[in-house]
Order: structure tokens, then C-alpha cells, then sequence
């Protein structure tokens, strides 16, 4: 290269040798512009590619992105849904008891507590429902609540009905001993009042939920 450019340098007077010289240098241009146009339309294909390449992924993020926003809200949904409901139910049980006990001081019948504490038990745990309020009450066993929708109604009738999620279970505690309703007003006799605790369960997504409400009743 040292000799080619020293030769440039001092024959570039004569003529003949200028020609020789171009007829030289000449396939090594033509060689240089094919292989510029080669990369140039190369780089352009590979730059368009990755223009598709970002454009579909940035339709697949957001199309990926829409359908997990619109999951989630489902999802959210029906734990909203489900939460509510058993909220709804464990309320309903307090007010069954509040039932039971209201009957009881109507009808005239001296025990306040009847049904609720058939024994000398200091606590009880039954499965109690609208059509379930009189008479001996059933202990509770797991078994859930059935739900008609033609009626919109949870109980444990199977009549036009069939399992639902929910489970639910009446404690009733009353003052009587060692490690018997703790926390009871001193100045109410033990005779006097009891803790209701309604317990409703349910499996959401292999999770168990529980929600429980808790309230002291009164003879009044």
C-alpha cells in the first residue's frame, strides 16, 4: 500500500500510468459500491423487521394488558359477590336467634333461652334457617346452605334447591363456668345474657373465607 500511494505521488504527471492506475482502482470501487448497496438494502429489511417486531409486541402487551385488567375486575367481582352474600347470611343468623329469643318473651314462655340451650351446656353450635326457628334445633354438622334461586332464599331445604358455597354456624354462649362466655357484663345476671356468633365459610379460588359477626343478647 506504502509503494501503490509513493507510486501515486510520483507518477501522477504521466498519463499512461494515471490510466493504468484508474483501470486499476475501478473493479475495487464497483466492488465497494456493491457491497454499500448490499448493506444498505440489508440494514433497511432488518430495520423494518424490527419495526414489525416492536409494533406487534406492543399490540400483544396491550391486548395481554386489557385482558388481564378485565379478569381482575371479574375476579373482583365475584369475591365482592361472595363476601357480601356471606356477610348477608351470617346477619341473617344473628337475627334468627334474635328471633328465636323474641318469640320466646312473646309467647310467654319464662326460659328466654329455650331451644337455644336445651342442656346444661354453657355453649351450643346449631344450623339454624327461616324455616328452622321453633322446635328442637339441629346441631350444626359442615353441611352449607342450599340455595333456591327460584325463590332467591338460602336454607337447608333441598326443595327446588341445591348446594351453594356457604357453610354456616350458630354459636351461642352463655355465662356458667370456667372458660364460658368471657367478657359478660357484670351488671347483667349470668341468666340474663348470651354472645351469638354467626360463622359463614367458603372456598374461593382453593382459599378458604370466613366472615363472623358477634352480638349479646339480652332477657328483657
Amino acid at each position: 500500500m506504502q509503494n501503490e500511494q509513493w507510486t501515486m505521488k510520483n507518477e501522477s504527471k504521466s498519463p499512461k500510468k494515471k490510466a493504468l492506475l484508474i483501470s486499476r482502482l475501478l473493479p475495487t470501487c464497483r466492488s465497494l459500491g456493491f457491497i454499500v448497496r448490499h448493506f444498505l438494502f440489508k440494514s433497511g429489511a432488518g430495520f423494518t423487521l424490527i419495526e414489525t417486531v416492536v409494533a406487534l409486541a406492543l399490540i400483544v402487551s396491550g391486548v395481554v394488558g386489557a385482558f388481564s385488567l378485565a379478569l381482575t375486575g371479574v375476579t373482583d367481582a365475584s369475591v365482592s359477590k361472595n363476601k357480601l352474600i356471606a356477610v348477608n347470611l351470617a346477619q341473617e343468623g344473628i337475627e334468627l336467634v334474635r328471633k328465636i329469643r323474641d318469640d320466646n318473651e312473646l309467647s310467654g314462655n319464662a326460659n328466654w333461652v329455650a331451644y337455644l340451650f336445651p342442656g346444661a351446656l354453657c355453649s351450643y353450635s346449631w344450623k339454624i334457617d327461616l324455616f328452622t326457628t321453633t322446635g328442637p334445633l339441629v346441631s350444626s354438622d359442615g353441611s352449607p346452605l342450599n340455595y333456591a334461586p327460584a325463590m332467591g332464599l338460602y336454607s337447608y331445604s333441598s326443595v327446588g334447591a341445591s348446594p351453594s358455597l356457604f357453610t354456616r354456624q350458630i354459636q351461642v354462649e352463655r355465662p356458667g363456668g370456667a372458660g364460658c362466655m368471657q367478657g359478660k357484663r357484670a351488671e347483667f345476671p349470668d341468666n340474663a345474657q348470651m354472645r351469638v356468633r354467626s360463622i359463614v365459610t367458603w372456598n374461593e379460588r382453593s382459599l378458604l373465607k370466613t366472615v363472623s359477626l358477634e352480638e349479646a343478647f339480652y332477657d328483657w
